[in-house]
């Protein structure tokens, strides 16, 4: 039985173990630590040693406190060097485009003010996704404030918006075949690029990135584990307007997306034909590459020749994801296709029944 007040009690085992408060976690909870003795007596003389020892912790108040803004500066010249710097650049962004302009230099931010924040940018057609991304991030860096001192601890909680991950930026069966007659009519190494990504779904950057090295004609593979994006370019001053953003050829967005794709066989003497040297990239057919906005605006380009709705070209990758779900297709393979860190993605993202398919599953069931 524990002694009133000490947090002191006689183990099973014999032993005595006291409990004391070694400090607080970044949201508030209290951390434990255990000492173990043979009597009571010597476990207490330790627990009085150990809390003697223990740090003063500082208790900063509102009034001390740092504003959002500089503890955001602070928070990203912390994690500048262990992140991407498409990532670190993202981060950038999204803490002066949205956390900044609506926080301002707060210093205290309450859970009352971050449901503020969530239902005025979803009134404001921000998705929920988008919306629950930013708030991951003021979260981490409140954390970040908290834990080194430099923000008061509260304890926050809010109910983020409930996300819709259904895509409706696809072409049907039909548009698809028009625009892949009108490609491979072209023929050329842009045209093949784009036939290549509606048959595996890859990412715009992905398919910038894409070198004749990266085939394997013998296998009938091609391999993903470069990507080509603009970003802002963070070292930007006032006095050089041309140089806000930048050009990057860097690794995909995360690990599952380093993968190994099969080449579609009614492809390959396609590609065989563009007879790429190695380090030739196959959007251009040169070893000069080309960047993910100038696909784009080729792309619309091809659209309005063909009489088809301005889809973006990301929507090729919804596209084939969907018509591979409508086939039947294994959503363990799909997912790894696709280069997504899991299978629930590929779900929550794809795979939607619509009536004819519940009417079908209905139908299929005798009794």
């Amino acid at each position: 039985m524990a002694r009133k007040g000490e947090n002191i009690y006689k183990r099973k085992d014999g032993r005595w173990e006291a409990r004391y408060e070694k400090g607080r976690n970044s949201k508030g909870q209290i951390i434990y630590g255990s000492l173990y003795g043979k009597s009571y007596r010597e476990v207490r003389e330790k627990k009085i040693n150990s809390i003697v020892k223990l740090p003063v912790a500082k208790t900063i108040s509102p009034s001390e406190s740092m504003n959002i803004c500089d503890v955001s500066t602070r928070w990203l010249e912390s994690i500048r060097h262990t992140v991407k710097e498409s990532t670190y650049s993202c981060y950038l962004t999204l803490i002066q485009k949205h956390i900044l302009t609506y926080f301002n230099n707060s210093s205290m931010i309450t859970s009352e003010h971050i449901q503020q924040f969530i239902n005025y940018k979803i009134t404001n057609d921000l998705s929920p996704t988008s919306v629950r991304n930013i708030v991951v991030l003021l979260e981490r860096i409140l954390r970040y404030g908290e834990d080194e001192n430099l923000l008061p601890v509260t304890k926050r909680s809010f109910t983020f918006p409930k996300s819709s991950f259904y895509i409706n930026d696809t072409l049907d069966v039909s548009q698809l075949s028009i625009l892949a007659r009108y490609l491979y009519l072209e023929g050329d190494a842009f045209s093949v690029g784009l036939l290549l990504c509606m048959h595996t779904g890859i990412r715009i950057g992905e398919l910038c990135g894409l070198k004749g090295g990266d085939f394997n004609f013998t296998n009938e593979t091609f391999e993903i584990h470069r990507t080509i994006s603009r970003i802002r370019n963070t070292e930007s001053t006032p006095d050089h307007q041309d140089a806000k953003t930048k050009v990057i050829i860097g690794t995909p967005k995360s690990t599952s997306s380093l993968r190994t794709i099969p080449v579609p066989r009614h492809l390959l003497s396609l590609l065989k034909r563009q007879q790429l040297s190695p380090d030739e990239y196959l959007m251009t057919g040169t070893i000069h590459y080309t960047e993910p906005r100038n696909v784009q605006r080729r792309f619309k380009n091809i659209l309005k020749k063909c009489d088809l709705p301005p889809v973006t070209f990301h929507s090729l990758r919804h596209s084939f994801a969907t018509r591979c779900i409508e086939k039947g297709a294994d959503s363990k393979a799909l997912s790894e296709i696709l280069g997504h860190s899991s299978v629930k993605i590929t779900l929550d993202i794809y795979v939607h029944s619509n009536m004819e398919q519940k009417r079908e599953y209905i139908n299929q069931l005798t009794i």
